[in-house]
């Protein structure tokens, strides 16, 4: 009898400017590595095992421009989200159900390290931290320095990959970096 599969799945953080450079964004996408390549799951096998994690995404964004007048500089990141974002997947009934079924068995970790944890969504680190734990995922990366073929599928290697601590300490260099401070 075979062991079943289970998925190697990881955090991509991206931490940028908007259009208007007004607005700092946080995107952290899952991925999953096979056959040591970097892979987005594909929610378009309703029954793949990848597939409750197609667009599933933490994002957050933090105002550059405005100062918050009576701490200094202010620029915490707020509008911290964890769900589905907008994928080019569609949604049907069975796709809608396996979603229903994610968030809630996801949520009901959130809720326990939550109250573990007082004031998890205030911080983007610690909320980070949370929604990786629920997932089960230990490996985090921030950027890339992918050497693949001009259509090639990014390796496993083509990441510099690092721990919670590792990616909140980037993610606050970067968060730096971002609004000027």
């Amino acid at each position: 009898m075979s062991k079943p599969r289970k998925l190697d799945l990881r955090f991509l953080v991206r931490m940028d400017k908007s259009h208007s450079a007004e607005y700092g964004l946080f995107r952290a996408m899952i991925v999953f590595i096979e056959d040591g390549k970097v892979r987005h799951p594909s929610g378009t096998w309703s029954g793949s095992l990848e597939a409750p994690y197609a667009d599933l995404e933490l994002t957050a964004q933090c105002n550059r421009l405005i100062r918050d007048g009576g701490n200094g500089d202010n620029h915490d990141w707020y509008a911290l989200e964890f769900g589905y974002v907008g994928g080019t997947h569609a949604v049907d009934l069975q796709r809608a159900e396996m979603m229903v079924k994610t968030l809630r068995r996801l949520n009901a970790k959130l809720v326990k390290f939550e109250q573990d944890t007082y004031g998890m969504r205030s911080n983007l680190g610690l909320y980070l931290a949370g929604v990786a734990q629920a997932l089960g995922i230990t490996k985090f990366a921030m950027s890339s320095s992918y050497s693949g073929e001009k259509y090639g599928q990014p390796k496993e290697e083509d990441y510099r990959w690092t721990d919670i601590n590792g990616i909140q300490y980037a993610m606050e260099q970067e968060h730096k970096r971002l609004v000027g401070a």
